[in-house]
C-alpha cells in the first residue's frame, strides 16, 4: 500500500510479508483441516462397529446354519438383543430345539419299530426246536469226538438263547459278558490262536444293568477291521471300571487300525441319524458302532456316547460311559425328550 503526504510530496510505500497476512488463515485452515480428519476418523470407526455389531450376529447365524445342515442340531446361536437379530436368533434356536426333538422323537420310534420287528421274528421261531437241533449235534460231535465242533455248537447255543430270549432289554454286566465268552469261544475256535482276548472288569460293577447286546458289537467290529485279516492275529483287552461315579467299559485292540481321514469319517457317521434299510447290529460301514453311540445317547444323554481313539498298524480303542444307576439314567432322558412333546 502507498501513502503521499500533503505537505512534502513524499510517497511512503508499505510492504507487508504475505504469509505475515495468511498466518492466522493458515493456522485456521489447518485447524479444521484436523478436526475435520479427528471427524472423519472417528466417523469412520464408528461405521465400522456398528457394522460389525450388525454382521457379526448374522454371520454367527451363519455358520449355526451351516452346522445344523451336517446334522448337529445341539448348536444355539447366542441372544444379545432384542431387536429383530435377536428375534431371529431366537426362531433359529426354537427351530432347532423342535428339529432335534423330532429326530429323537422318529428314532425312538424306529427303535421301537425294530424291537416289534424282531419280536414278531422271535414269535414265529420255536427256540426249543432249535435248542433240540444244537443239543443232538453237540451230541453227536462229542460221540465222533470232535470237541472242537462240541463246544463251538454249544456256545452258540447259548449265544442264541441270550440273544432271543424275551425279556428286558436291560441286563447285568456279568450276565453281558456270559453271552460274550460265547461269542469269544466260537471266535477263538474260527481264528485258533491268532486271536487273544482278555477281560478285566471290576468286580463291584458286575451287577450293575446295561443295555442289552452292548458289548458284542464292539469286540466284533475289533475282529473285522482290526485283527482278522493280520497274519499274526492280534489282542483284545475289554476293561470295567468305575471312574468318577459312571461306569467306563473300554475295548481296545492292536489291530490295524485306521488312518486319521477313515476316523474322521467315522465318528462323523456316528452323529448320522440311521436310516430306514439299516438293521442294528449290522457291522458293515460303522453302522454297529453308530447305533451303539446313538443309543446311548438317546438313553443319557450327549456325553455318553462313544469314544474311539485310533492310529494306523497301533490298534483302536473304543471308550463307553454309562451311569450306575442304569433304570434312573434312562428314565430320566427319556422323560426329558417327551417333556418337549
Amino acid at each position: 500500500m502507498d501513502h503521499q503526504s500533503r505537505e512534502t510530496g513524499l510517497v511512503v510505500i508499505s510492504l507487508i510479508p504475505l504469509d505475515i497476512l495468511l498466518a492466522e488463515s493458515n493456522s485456521l485452515r489447518s485447524f479444521t483441516m484436523l478436526i475435520a480428519a479427528m471427524f472423519l476418523l472417528v466417523a469412520g470407526g464408528l461405521a465400522i462397529y456398528f457394522s460389525y455389531s450388525l454382521s457379526k450376529p448374522l454371520v454367527q447365524l451363519k455358520e449355526k446354519m451351516l452346522q445344523v445342515k451336517r446334522g448337529n442340531f445341539h448348536e444355539r446361536v447366542p441372544v444379545d438383543s432384542q431387536d429383530e437379530i435377536g428375534k431371529l436368533s431366537e426362531q433359529f434356536n426354537q427351530m432347532v430345539e423342535e428339529i432335534n426333538r423330532l429326530v429323537n422323537e422318529v428314532y425312538l420310534s424306529s427303535l421301537r419299530e425294530r424291537e416289534a420287528e424282531l419280536a414278531a421274528l422271535q414269535s414265529q421261531i420255536n427256540p426249543h426246536f432249535i435248542y433240540n437241533t444244537l443239543e443232538s449235534i453237540n451230541m453227536m460231535a462229542i460221540r465222533s469226538g470232535n470237541y472242537d465242533v462240541s463246544d463251538m455248537v454249544s456256545s452258540l447255543g447259548k449265544l442264541m438263547r441270550y440273544t432271543v430270549a424275551r425279556e428286558n432289554s436291560h441286563v447285568t454286566l456279568a450276565q453281558e459278558l456270559v453271552s460274550l465268552d460265547s461269542y469269544v469261544r466260537i471266535q477263538k475256535i474260527r481264528l485258533g490262536d491268532r486271536l487273544r482276548v482278555y477281560m478285566d472288569v471290576e468286580e463291584s460293577l458286575s451287577d450293575q444293568r446295561i443295555p442289552k447286546l452292548l458289548l458284542q458289537p464292539l469286540l466284533e467290529n475289533a475282529i473285522a477291521h482290526g485283527i482278522e485279516h493280520q497274519e499274526q492275529g492280534g489282542t483284545i483287552w475289554l476293561k470295567a471300571l468305575c471312574q468318577e461315579g459312571v461306569m467306563q467299559i473300554s475295548v481296545r485292540d492292536n489291530g490295524k487300525g485306521m488312518s486319521e481321514q477313515s476316523l474322521s469319517r467315522l465318528l462323523a457317521s456316528l452323529r448320522t441319524p440311521m436310516q430306514q434299510h439299516e438293521m442294528p447290529g449290522n457291522a458293515h460301514n460303522g453302522t454297529a458302532l453308530r447305533n451303539i453311540s446313538q443309543r446311548l445317547t438317546l438313553l443319557f444323554g450327549d456325553e455318553y456316547g462313544l469314544k474311539i481313539v485310533s492310529r494306523p498298524d497301533q490298534g483302536t480303542e473304543i471308550t463307553m460311559k454309562i451311569p450306575l444307576d442304569f433304570q434312573k439314567g434312562e428314565s430320566h432322558h427319556v422323560q426329558s425328550i417327551a417333556g418337549g412333546r
